[in-house]
């Protein structure tokens, strides 16, 4: 009996530390999930969809600042928000966000949709598109 006593004082504090960082691990999750739910509450929304547009090919950009009034995006907490775009005919019209401005470039005569993504730190996202309609140069005009 006295050497079942020996062996359980012995395994005690390692069963103390043990529970303890089971403990300290799960508190930590705990916190990471409310820092998570404080922090990702809120979405990017449109609230002022950029309109479609025509443009002539190589004549003429489409500059749009996304960061100032009027907005195109809000965060529903006021997260900062930063920009994807994508063409969907790189061939009419080529479109780049850079420091919030978004440019689109009419390159040759068709029709292409530019996707803006504003995204959050939290992953979600919103997207508004815009119709571009390119028109062929004419030296004449």
């Amino acid at each position: 009996m006295n050497a079942r006593y020996e062996t359980a004082r012995r395994a005690w504090p390692t069963l103390i530390i043990t529970l303890t960082l089971i403990a300290l691990s799960l508190s930590l999750a705990r916190c990471d999930t409310m820092i998570d739910e404080y922090y990702c509450a809120g979405f990017p929304e449109v609230i002022n969809p950029i309109p479609d547009i025509g443009l002539v090919a190589g004549a003429e950009l489409y500059v749009r600042d996304l960061e100032h009034a009027p907005y195109v995006f809000d965060h529903t907490h006021g997260a900062h928000l930063w920009y994807e775009v994508e063409s969907s005919n790189k061939r009419v019209a080529k479109a780049w966000v850079d420091r919030g401005v978004l440019t689109v470039e009419a390159r040759n005569p068709g029709s292409a949709v530019i996707y803006v993504d504003a995204l959050d730190d939290c992953d979600a996202y919103a997207t508004s598109q815009l119709r571009v309609e390119v028109y062929p140069y004419s030296a004449a005009e």
